[in-house]
Formats: C-alpha cells, sequence, structure tokens
C-alpha cells in the first residue's frame, strides 16, 4: 500500500517530515520549559514557540524547492533544518529586541531549548531515514524490456540508486550471455499476465533504442493491467519528458493516477468509511445469515476469486445468496438457484456488505470498478480488447458505472463495453472529491435500485 502511495514521487513523506520537524520543536519547547520555568509563564512561552514555528513555515516556503524524492542525506539535514531552526531563532531574538521585551524571558530556557530541539531534530532525522529505508526495500518491484546490452546499462546505473528494484526482463534481441543476467529472463507471449503476477511486477520500463518494435510490444502489453514507462537515452525523444534520472528521460504511457497524497486521503476514507459502514452493517448481516442457515444451512458466507489491483486474485467475501452448486454462471432473473432470502438480499445488495472486510484487509476499496470473477474476467477479455485495464486500481464496493446503471449482472456486449468505459473514464478523472461524491450517490440509490 506504501510503495503505491510513492509509486510516482515521494512528497508525502517530505510532508510528514515537515510536520514532525515542528512538533519536535514544540516537545523540546516544553520540555525545556518544564525545567527552568514556573507554569505561570506558560501562555507566553507558548506564543515565542508559536511566532517561532510561523517563521520556520516561512521561510521553509521562501526557501522550499519542490523534491519528488526524500533526502536521506545528512548533510541536507545541517544545511536545511538546523540552519533554518536557528535562522527562525535569530528573527525571534531580533523581534524580541525591537519590542523590548528580551528581560522577560530566559537565557537558560532558550539554551535548553536550543539543544533540545537540534538533538530532537537529529533523531527525528534518524527515524525517518530508517523507515525511508524499510519502505524502499518493499517499494515497486519493475520488470523491463529492451536490447540486452541496453538492460544490462540501465541495471548497472540504476542499482546504485535503491529507489528502484528490477525483478525481471525481457530481452528483444538474442544474445548468447544473456542468460547471465542478474535477474530472471521471461517472455513475451501468453503467459505474461500471469508470471507478472507471480513476480508482483508492479511497473513495466520499456528501454527504447533506435531499432524498437514500440508498437507491436504495446499491442502485446494492452490487455495487462499494470503501469507502463517509456525509458530514452538523452540523446534520444529530448521532448516533452516527464523527469530525467541518471541520463534516462522518463515519459509515463499509462501510470496510475492512485498515488501521492491524493491516494493518502482515499486510503483514510476506505478505512473511515469502511469501519463505520461495517459496524452498521454488523447486525444486518447477522440477521440474514441467520436467515440463510435456518433456509439452507452452512455455510453463511461466499468467497469467490476475483481480480484485484495490478490483476493480482484477491478473495472477495459475500453473504450467500445461492444454493450450493459448482456452476460458474451468472445468475440471471427467476434463476432457480437463488435462496428465497436470496432474492431479497442481492435486491438491496445486502450480500455485499461482508465486502467491508475486504476494504478493510485493504484488498478492495469503498469506490472502484466492480470486480468479477476470474473465470468471467477471461471471458469478457475475449470480448473487449483492453478489459483489464480497469484492474489499474482496488477494485470497489460501488463505482462509476454503477451510478450510471450499469450494476447487476451483464445480458449482453453494449453493456459490458458501457461499463468498461465508465470504468476507465473513473480511473482517468479520479480525485477524492469523486470518489465522496460516488459515495453518497450510492447511499441515495441503497434502498431504491433492484439487482437481479
Amino acid at each position: 500500500m506504501i510503495e503505491k502511495i510513492l509509486q510516482k514521487n515521494e512528497e508525502v513523506i517530505n510532508y510528514f517530515y515537515f510536520f514532525t520537524k515542528n512538533l519536535m520543536i514544540m516537545i523540546a519547547s516544553f520540555l525545556a520549559f518544564k525545567i527552568k520555568i514556573s507554569d505561570i509563564f506558560f501562555l507566553e512561552y507558548l506564543q515565542l514557540v508559536l511566532i517561532l514555528i510561523i517563521v520556520i513555515v516561512l521561510l521553509e516556503i521562501s526557501l522550499y524547492k519542490k523534491n519528488r524524492f526524500y533526502n536521506k542525506s545528512l548533510i541536507f539535514f545541517l544545511k536545511n533544518d538546523l540552519i533554518q531552526l536557528f535562522l527562525s531563532i535569530l528573527v525571534i531574538i531580533f523581534i524580541a529586541a525591537i519590542f523590548k521585551v528580551t528581560d522577560f524571558y530566559s537565557r537558560i530556557w532558550l539554551f535548553l531549548f536550543i539543544i533540545f530541539s537540534s538533538t530532537f531534530l537529529f533523531l527525528n532525522k534518524l527515524f525517518f531515514n530508517f523507515f525511508y529505508k524499510k519502505i524502499i526495500t518493499s517499494n515497486i518491484l519493475t520488470k523491463i524490456i529492451g536490447n540486452f546490452e541496453d538492460c544490462k546499462n540501465l541495471i548497472k546505473l540504476f542499482n546504485k540508486d535503491n529507489r528502484f528494484h528490477f525483478r525481471a526482463c525481457i530481452f528483444m534481441d538474442n544474445k548468447k550471455d544473456a542468460k547471465y543476467f542478474p535477474i530472471q529472463k521471461i517472455s513475451l507471449d501468453s503467459t505474461l499476465g500471469q508470471k507478472l503476477i507471480f513476480y508482483e511486477i508492479a511497473q513495466i520500463w520499456i528501454l527504447h533504442s533506435e531499432n524498437f518494435n514500440k508498437i507491436n510490444i504495446m499491442d502485446k502489453l494492452n490487455t495487462i493491467p499494470i503501469d507502463i514507462r517509456n525509458i530514452y537515452k538523452s540523446d534520444m525523444h529530448k521532448e516533452h519528458y516527464i523527469e530525467n534520472i541518471h541520463g534516462y528521460n522518463i515519459y509515463e504511457t499509462s501510470l496510475s493516477p492512485f498515488y501521492g497524497f491524493n491516494y493518502l486521503i482515499k486510503i483514510i476514507i476506505d478505512y473511515l468509511f469502511g469501519l463505520l459502514f461495517l459496524t452498521i452493517s454488523i447486525p444486518i448481516i447477522l440477521f440474514f445469515g441467520l436467515l440463510i442457515f435456518i433456509e439452507d444451512g452452512k455455510p453463511i458466507f461466499f468467497r469467490q476469486k476475483r481480480h484485484g489491483w495490478d490483476g493480482r486474485v484477491i478473495n472477495i467475501l459475500k453473504l450467500r445468496s445461492l444454493k450450493i452448486s459448482n456452476s460458474e454462471n451468472q445468475v440471471k432473473k427467476e434463476d432457480k438457484r437463488v435462496l428465497k432470502v436470496g432474492k431479497f438480499i442481492r435486491r438491496f445488495s445486502i450480500d455485499e456488505l461482508p465486502q467491508f472486510i475486504n476494504v478493510l484487509k485493504g484488498d478492495m476499496s469503498i469506490v472502484g470498478p466492480r470486480p468479477h470473477s476470474t473465470i468471467h474476467n477471461d471471458q469478457f477479455s475475449q470480448k473487449i480488447k483492453g478489459f483489464m485495464q480497469r484492474h489499474r486500481c482496488k477494485p470497489g464496493l460501488t463505482g462509476l458505472a454503477q451510478m450510471k446503471g450499469y450494476r447487476g449482472n451483464i445480458e449482453n456486449k453494449h453493456q459490458l463495453q458501457q461499463r468498461y468505459e465508465y470504468d476507465m473514464l473513473y480511473i482517468k478523472k479520479w480525485s477524492p472529491i469523486l470518489d465522496l461524491k460516488i459515495i453518497l450517490q450510492t447511499m441515495f440509490k441503497f434502498l431504491f435500485q433492484k439487482a437481479h
């Protein structure tokens, strides 16, 4: 989950680091106050510290350079954090001198504050460096496609930067010594999707050369729900690249928008609403679970394998609404497999309520493309080109397609095409605001929308 937040940049870490840095200053000032000053002057010293933090924030804004990645250098810490702290203290002393209140504040308190805040800021930096190291060791696993020599040179260069982890490769030329390559070599064939899931690949880098058949490769990758980046040497394809890393221009062909601070907000929304709705749903789940048991015995719950983010297989949980059978066919109107209580819970989507557990486990989101069974997904992929691209985010309990009326069973190709198009539109236009809008629409439609 964390690696998805940080897959495009690490500004979220920088925001948290900035917050904890100011928190350390608050704690240092409080400890210095408790050691030296009487409680009757607490508000005066609190005002001073708040002004100090305001000055630090203003300095941070004025000196701010947008960094996509967290800088773990201790030299950067000395040049940035400590200098900001001492400059802010000098500004506060200057302001106090102007208003002639320097005698009111204790010099011993100031000395203790400088010692404590410098120490706490240093410990905070060490903690974030340790935390960052733990994150990047489980960062986005990448597969590269390219000619042997190009891939070899790229890996040799990027291995010095521990933000990038290459697990597999596909060579577009035949090289005898390719078998000695340090990462797993796989083939660009019909089993590629399964291999990417097996090796937990989350990004594909296409390393281009002058004699590269890009169209052929992209056509084969179109069926795979995975982020793709096109990589060129800096002397090739110079226009409109997103960023340059180690002399390579990087272009984002189909990078998921679910990353960074906005995606962190989505995660928070998922856990807050997931916990709230699951708590509300527990009595309903227990009541209808008892009715299912009375009518048809155990099991009460139904587990089914479906595709999640990047096409990985997840097990979703539902209240069982059908009689026990081996049939994988979609449920139709007047289907004899449907239990009496099943008709009611399917009509009001009560059978979906246990999926809030999947949300809290991190397998699903409140809002996202609805997942189909793996068998149905395979069938639909044969009908709609690129159908698996809708799995470039977590599947959801509700989604844009459902709000547009495309919910329940799929009876023809037109319905399938429309659902796919709305799912892709959701991925393209996604924002936390859109999620909240869909959640509110779902709540209003919950009691009025029929499902087969």
